[in-house]
């Protein structure tokens, strides 16, 4: 009987152990650069990127609580404006669709940003979400941006971005 309460522990530990890692790593919640208000609370900064010929002003998310929040809480993104989280190492960093209010495309990139995964159309969950997007490849940047935005702009896997 001890031996399989022990063992019974110890799978449970391990269950609780890969849940905290998974949301360590996932920048949970979502919602842009329209809800001003949220990211004033949140302290994000701002900068532009460029990707296949597209300049986008971005919202910074490096830091925990800015990648945990992301675009939650906002009714839309404006045209042409994205978030880009920034991690601290290169992982399979997951994102689901928590209160967010509109769709997105999320686009992983890799130390040399370049682009390694694209997930379109990703839908809003509400409270529950169920799905969690996954790149097929470790990634150090995500890029947030409307649904369609990697379509309309021509983005593809290998297309590398630049900071301005």
């Amino acid at each position: 009987m001890l031996k399989i309460t022990t063992i019974s522990i110890l799978v449970l530990s391990l269950i609780i152990g890969a849940l905290i890692t998974i949301l360590s790593v996932n920048p949970l919640p979502r919602g842009g650069l329209t809800g001003q208000k949220t990211a004033q609370k949140q302290n994000l900064s701002y900068t532009t990127i460029t990707i296949s010929g597209a300049r986008i002003d971005v919202e910074i998310a490096d830091t925990p609580n800015t990648r945990r929040y992301g675009l939650s809480g906002r009714s839309e993104l404006k045209d042409g404006n994205a978030m880009l989280f920034i991690f601290e190492k290169p992982d399979y960093h997951g994102f689901w669709m928590k209160n967010m209010s509109f769709p997105i495309d999320i686009i992983w990139f890799n130390e040399n940003r370049k682009a390694v995964d694209i997930a379109s159309f990703a839908k809003p969950e509400g409270e529950h979400p169920k799905k969690i997007y996954m790149p097929r490849e470790k990634a150090l940047y995500v890029l947030e941006a409307n649904a369609g935005f990697a379509k309309e702009k021509k983005i593809v896997i290998g297309d590398v971005f630049s900071l301005e």
